[in-house]
């Protein structure tokens, strides 16, 4: 890269952004907008940068992009996921930073400047998707992986891409690693409130079932004379004679306890 020093944005800038980016993640807006706002950030903040992508690695292994500030960026992400190379695949599994970064993909032999370049000096960097995005006009692209500084693979990859060749040599890789983890900081809250939403449901649950068969036995036991223990065995040995849960039975036997 150039040695021309990069234009830092002011503190003041990442408290701004911090600020819009941080309240969304509790809020009912969820993750992707919170991605669509890092997107947009990276397109402000970092010099050279004209579409700005987040890449998600899905549970199976896939790809997806859930935010992009141009469809440009979707059809570059979707030409690497197919391909199975490229900046963002790049980003999310390098060592390190996890920094992806190419001058100019007319210069194929090029070697790709991050922690783990696709290819040695000499050879092709990425060199199906190479030419699909010098087709659709890109000519520079950076891409750091989401966690930075993790071990990889990475959940998520931010990606930016220039038309210009070059046109990323002035970027303050910096403010794409702070913007990179914005978005893990959102992945990460997302999968911290879906366990917490899980586990909340899970104890409502296991009360509402507690509730239901204390019912049930409270009923058994003003019926036919039954103590505690004797009513519960009734209920279990009808859930097992039926193939029912015991739930199940317990709330049948609330509902048609006059017929008991």
């Amino acid at each position: 890269m150039s040695s021309a020093p990069a234009t830092r944005p002011s503190p003041l800038e990442f408290s701004a952004v911090a600020r819009v980016l941080s309240a969304p993640v509790g809020a009912s807006g969820g993750v992707v907008d919170v991605l669509d706002h890092v997107a947009h950030a990276a397109l402000t903040m970092i010099e050279g940068a004209e579409v700005v992508s987040v890449s998600l690695r899905l549970r199976d292994g896939t790809f997806s992009t859930p935010a992009t500030t141009d469809d440009l960026g979707r059809r570059l992400d979707q030409a690497q996921y197919e391909s199975g190379e490229g900046p963002s695949l790049t980003a999310t599994a390098a060592s390190g930073l996890g920094l992806a970064y190419h001058p100019d993909l007319a210069v194929p032999d090029h070697p790709v400047d991050g922690e783990a370049a696709p290819a040695d000096a000499g050879e092709a960097a990425w060199p199906s998707w190479g030419p699909q995005a010098l087709a659709l006009g890109v000519r520079c692209v950076l891409s750091t992986g989401v966690f930075p500084d993790s071990d990889p693979p990475r959940q998520a990859a931010l990606t930016c891409y220039s038309t210009s060749p070059h046109g990323l040599d002035h970027a303050d890789r910096d403010t794409a690693l702070l913007l990179a983890s914005f978005a893990g900081m959102a992945l990460s809250h997302t999968a911290a409130r879906t366990a917490a939403e899980l586990e909340a449901a899970h104890l409502r649950e296991a009360l509402s079932s507690r509730d239901v068969i204390g019912q049930a036995k409270g009923i058994l036991m003003e019926r036919h004379g039954y103590d505690a223990d004797k009513a519960f065995r009734a209920l279990s040995r009808a859930s097992q004679h039926l193939n029912t849960k015991l739930r199940d039975i317990a709330e049948t036997v609330a509902r048609r306890r006059a017929e008991l």
